[in-house]
């Protein structure tokens, strides 16, 4: 029996533009739910109200390391360059929904999102290809 060809392959660019999408959603709905879980936490735990912004950073760079050890871990090389990639599609994604939801009137007030995004997920991409 033949061995059916995956369409997330480093050699074929259709496979890269799949696992770079998917890798970007997973790190959204990653980052979704572990603002949720901070959020849950800041509530039981009665933190202060400074906490909530690095919340929100710890949970935008914990999804885009998702995302970008997702990547990396599916192309297999090159996974700085693939991890940044993916971190900056997230990137947009994260923008986009914020848009959506509050407007353009929140993107002054998220100006270090898409470095630590950047950071974590090229970090991510140099781990998922180095997992073994």
């Amino acid at each position: 029996m033949a061995k059916r060809r995956s369409r997330e392959t480093a050699d074929n660019p259709n496979g890269k533009l799949y696992s770079i999408l998917f890798s970007s959603l997973l790190g959204v709905i990653s980052a979704i739910v572990f603002a949720a879980v901070f959020s849950f936490v800041i509530n039981a735990a009665d933190m202060a109200e400074t906490a909530i912004g690095a919340g929100a950073y710890i949970a935008a760079a914990a999804g885009a390391f998702v995302c970008g050890f997702a990547s990396g871990r599916k192309l297999q090389n090159k996974g700085l360059i693939w991890g940044l990639a993916a971190g900056a599609a997230m990137a947009l994604l994260l923008y986009g929904c914020g848009v959506c939801v509050c407007g353009f009137g929140f993107i002054g007030n998220c100006t270090w999102v898409p470095i630590a995004v950047l950071a974590a997920s090229g970090f991510g991409g140099v781990i998922g290809v180095n997992f073994r």
